[in-house]
C-alpha cells in the first residue's frame, strides 16, 4: 500500500510558499513543486500495473475473462505521464456549527481558458453526516456552466475513483480538523496536468478564482455576499443562475 509520504509532506506545510488569501484569511490557495509527492504517485501506478498483470495471469490460468481487468490496466497506464509534479494547494476553514446533517462543503478552483471554450472547474468537498462525523472527501471536475439555480454539487458525478490517487483531477485532502473551537480546517492539494484539456486544465500563475461552496447555504449571510451574487461571478459567467444559488 502506498503511504504518500511525500505528498503529506506538501499538505503539513513543510515548507513556506507565496500564499494568497481569501475570504478574510480562511483560506488560502498557492503552487508548489510536488515532485517527490509525484513520486510517490508514480510508484503507485507501477504497483497497480504489476498486481494487474499477476491477476491476468492468475484469471488466465483459470481460463476465465481478462478483459475488465485489461480495461483498468489500460486506464491506468493512460495515466503514467499525468503531470511532471505542479501542484495547487489550497486551504480552507470553517464553522462546523453552521452545517446541518446531510450538508456538504468544500473549495472550487478555476481558471479562464482565455478562448471561448470554457474550463472545467475543480472541487474538493466533504459531506457532513452530523455530530462532527464527515465523510471521505469526493474530487469533482465539471463546466460551471451546467449550475443552475437548484444544483448542489453532488449532482454533479465525482471523479473516477478507480484511477490512482493524483490523477484526474483528484485532491488529496487531510480531514477536517480543529482550528479552534467549533472552526474545522483542511489541507488539499492536486497536481496540475501535464496537457493542457479544458476538461482537465493546467494551473498557471495568473488569475484564479477560489469559491467556497456549502450545500445547506441557500441565502446570503452578509451583505457582502448579497452584493457579490448580484454582479457578474468569473466562473460562472456562462451561467445565468449564480444571482439565485449561494451555495457557490
Amino acid at each position: 500500500m502506498t503511504e504518500f509520504t511525500n505528498c503529506l509532506n506538501i499538505l503539513a506545510g513543510d515548507d513556506a510558499y507565496d500564499v494568497t488569501t481569501f475570504q478574510e484569511g480562511a483560506g488560502s490557495i498557492y503552487i508548489v513543486e510536488g515532485a517527490d509527492c509525484w513520486a510517490d504517485v508514480q510508484g503507485d501506478i507501477e504497483n497497480q500495473l504489476a498486481y494487474a498483470e499477476i491477476g491476468i495471469a492468475a484469471l488466465e490460468a483459470l481460463h476465465y475473462p481478462t478483459d475488465a481487468i485489461r480495461e483498468q490496466m489500460a486506464g491506468i497506464e493512460g495515466v503514467r505521464d499525468y503531470s511532471a509534479g505542479l501542484m495547487t494547494f489550497t486551504s480552507y476553514q470553517w464553522d462546523e456549527a453552521l452545517l446541518a446533517k446531510g450538508d456538504q462543503v468544500g473549495l472550487c478552483v478555476y481558471q479562464s481558458s482565455g478562448k471561448s471554450s470554457e474550463n472545467a472547474t475543480s472541487c474538493w468537498a466533504y459531506g457532513y453526516e452530523g455530530n462532527g462525523v464527515y465523510s471521505n472527501s469526493e474530487s469533482y471536475l465539471f463546466k460551471a456552466s451546467q449550475i443552475s439555480a437548484d444544483s448542489v454539487l453532488e449532482d454533479f458525478d465525482p471523479v473516477d475513483a478507480s484511477l490512482p490517487s493524483g490523477t484526474e483531477g483528484h485532491w488529496f485532502a487531510t480531514f477536517p480538523e480543529t482550528a479552534f473551537e467549533s472552526t474545522k480546517k483542511v489541507f488539499a492539494a492536486r497536481f496540475s496536468p501535464k496537457s493542457n484539456a479544458t476538461s482537465d486544465p493546467s494551473i498557471k500563475v495568473g488569475t484564479t478564482e477560489v469559491v467556497t461552496y456549502q450545500a445547506g447555504r441557500t441565502a446570503a449571510t452578509s451583505a457582502s455576499e448579497l452584493q457579490l451574487s448580484s454582479v457578474d461571478h468569473m466562473m460562472l459567467k456562462q451561467s445565468n443562475s449564480f444571482s439565485t444559488n449561494i451555495r457557490w
